[in-house]
């Protein structure tokens, strides 16, 4: 193929040496490619362990809906009212815990953007502190978010 041609091509480039390759691959790997902010962890636990109880605190002004997003038709949301706590077994490291805002009272063009606060109590407990936020932290914030606590200990925010 010509220059030319290869100019709106990939390019290749030949292998030089095969363990140098092999070495940048593993760096790769295990860096990870964080392509969007929501691939971050937003809180780590050390050590997590399952069930897990969680506590969700609601320091807003509004009323919340908290579920699991298992697929058990037995899991109903569960309403938060204002600065009101809530406790959930998270018994499955799979499941993740969803929060949404349902208070009817508020105009359409109020905003009800969440922040989320972490504070893991042991290994097997964690407190979800929700605050009111000025602005959209993520894409979608305006109709819920999930947490997702992975065995790794990573809490991520969807």
């Amino acid at each position: 193929m010509s220059e030319k041609k290869m100019a709106n091509k990939i390019q290749f480039v030949p292998i030089l040496n095969a363990k140098k390759l092999a070495g940048s691959l593993m760096i790769l790997l295990s860096l990870g490619i964080q392509g969007n902010a929501w691939q971050k962890p937003v809180a780590r636990m050390q050590n997590p362990k399952f069930p897990m109880q969680v506590q969700v605190v609601n320091q807003t002004e509004y009323q919340l809906d908290c579920d699991l997003t298992d697929i058990s038709p037995d899991t109903v949301p569960q309403t938060l009212p204002a600065n009101e706590k809530l406790n959930l077994s998270l018994e499955d490291v799979e499941v993740n815990i969803s929060v949404s805002h349902t208070d009817q009272n508020l105009p359409d063009t109020s905003p009800h953007y969440f922040q989320f606060e972490f504070v893991p109590n042991s290994e097997d407990s964690l407190t979800v502190i929700v605050n009111q936020a000025a602005g959209p932290d993520l894409l979608g914030d305006d109709m819920g978010q999930v947490i997702d606590i992975q065995q790794s200990g990573a809490i991520f925010v969807y």
